[in-house]
């Protein structure tokens, strides 16, 4: 079936039919629902970048589909290959793993939300496993854990998918009932503005108890998806509670001889505490790792003095009082600043996809 580009474009239904098409090939390819999305988006748009206006339908989707899916799945080995040589510094084993990554993403039957994540963290987990039988375990798990956390950054990207992703049925189970009758009360106005005059408070009221609502939906469901790593899995009280404490951790650390670091760390941990504070002038920079609901590892960054960074990880424990207690503190020694002369430069044949069309279309199936 051949078609007209102009028809199509000036055609709504005819335009809708072919995106339907489109999506239906690319779900032949990829059984993610956002890939598939994503790949869909790329064709159409490359249909409007066509000059002819005759060919066959099917078989030019059918082509693009493909070409589009080819270079997305490189797109995602490139990421998948870079991020685990940062962590075994060797390009055949590097390739190894990313294959293997890669191998299990393509099989995966599970609704994979956030892709670059979940790469990332199976990544990590591969390099462990490799790394267990050896001497040196537990001091570079724990230097991989650190790299891992100071690496892992909520992406705008990402959250900016939450709108489609939550759907009514999970914000009904997130809130409690009073807190999903104000939810829907909110929405039941035009803007904020109109529903704080309504009940008859102020505006910056209404839209902070907006943000505890959204933040609360927004962390729980990031749990849910398997988020770790990025202060956006805290709800609101915790984290305005971490944000003070770490401006005050580092205030008190600067007066040595302060009395007032007790009320965060157990006497044991005070010198130790102040060690790996030293120099601290500001936070410029922070991540969270959950151990677990109430235990986190917190990684901060003074970046104030140029190539000369300093970083410590905290490890805190909060009560059901929202009151942060400190049981462990280090200094990472897997961070640093490489001099660009030292890095060896990349082997040219490493870091290539290695997975064809033909290829993805077998580990699918």
């Amino acid at each position: 079936m051949s078609f007209d580009l102009n028809y199509v474009l000036d055609s709504e239904s005819v335009f809708n039919s072919v995106r339907q098409r489109v999506s239906a090939q690319a779900a032949n390819y990829i059984r993610h629902g956002n890939i598939e999305k994503e790949i869909t988006v790329s064709v159409l748009l490359s249909l409007l970048e066509r000059s002819d206006s005759d060919t066959e339908l099917d078989s030019w989707i059918m082509g693009q589909v493909q070409r589009e899916t080819e270079a997305y799945v490189k797109n995602l080995w490139h990421f998948t290959f870079g991020y685990a040589i940062s962590l075994v510094e060797d390009p055949d084993k590097a390739e190894d793993i990313t294959q293997s990554v890669m191998v299990a993403f393509l099989n995966s039957r599970k609704r994979i939300l956030y892709i670059r994540g979940w790469l990332r963290r199976t990544t990590y987990n591969l390099v462990m496993q490799n790394y267990k039988s050896g001497s040196r375990e537990t001091e570079l798990k724990r230097e991989l854990d650190t790299s891992l956390r100071l690496e892992t950054r909520s992406r705008n990207t990402d959250l900016d998918e939450l709108r489609e992703d939550i759907t009514k049925e999970d914000i009904k189970r997130i809130l409690s009932a009073s807190e999903h009758a104000e939810w829907n009360n909110m929405h039941s106005f035009k803007t904020l503005k109109e529903y704080a005059e309504q009940h008859k408070i102020t505006y910056s009221q209404a839209r902070k108890r907006k943000h505890i609502l959204l933040k609360k939906i927004k962390s729980t469901f990031l749990r849910e998806q398997g988020w770790a790593g990025t202060p956006e899995i805290l709800d609101y009280q915790t984290l305005k509670n971490i944000k003070r404490f770490m401006t005050t951790l580092v205030e008190y650390s600067a007066l040595a001889g302060s009395k007032e670091i007790r009320h965060y760390c157990p006497p044991k941990l005070k010198e130790n505490l102040l060690h790996c504070l030293d120099g601290f002038k500001n936070v410029d920079d922070w991540g969270i790792y959950m151990e677990s609901p109430n235990q986190y590892q917190i990684s901060i960054a003074d970046t104030s003095i140029p190539f000369e960074p300093k970083i410590a990880v905290i490890g805190i424990r909060i009560n059901r009082s929202n009151q942060i207690r400190i049981f462990d503190c280090y200094i990472p020694e897997l961070i640093g600043i490489v001099p660009a002369e030292k890095i060896e430069p990349l082997p040219m044949e490493k870091g290539r996809c290695l997975l064809a069309i033909e290829d993805i279309k077998r580990l699918i199936n």
